[in-house]
């Protein structure tokens, strides 16, 4: 996504309520994978660093090699855990359309870049 100028810059405080409310989505999301992920004996931060993984430039066979675990069992956790996920998503899916996700998205995706950009410079 393109790098946008605001027209108009938000209050600080404005800001810091966008970031609460990330903050707590994120922990209830959390919450949420814990039950989901559960039944297969997985937490939210091991399926979402096999799924970051197998989305980037490890190959699932590499993660295998890299833990005491098959690469069939990873390939097999990570699409259970998908499907899974994306079931649990479709049903959430119904309450925003495709434009507020996108902006949504691309608000947070803007405003991960601003902190690791302010933090690099600390």
């Amino acid at each position: 996504m393109a790098e946008r100028k605001p027209k108009r810059a938000v209050s600080a405080n404005a800001l810091d309520l966008l970031i609460r409310e990330i903050l707590f989505a994120y922990f209830r999301l959390n919450a949420s994978g814990e039950r989901m992920f559960a039944p297969l004996g997985q937490t939210p931060g091991k399926v979402s660093l096999m799924r970051s993984l197998l989305e980037g430039p490890q190959s699932v066979a590499q993660i295998a090699r890299a833990r005491p675990v098959a690469r069939q069992a990873v390939r097999k956790l990570v699409h259970e855990a998908m499907a899974e996920e994306l079931a649990w998503a479709g049903k959430l899916a119904r309450l925003f359309s495709e434009r507020e996700v996108a902006i949504a998205r691309d608000v947070v995706v803007r405003l991960t870049r601003a902190v690791v950009e302010a933090d690099a410079r600390t």
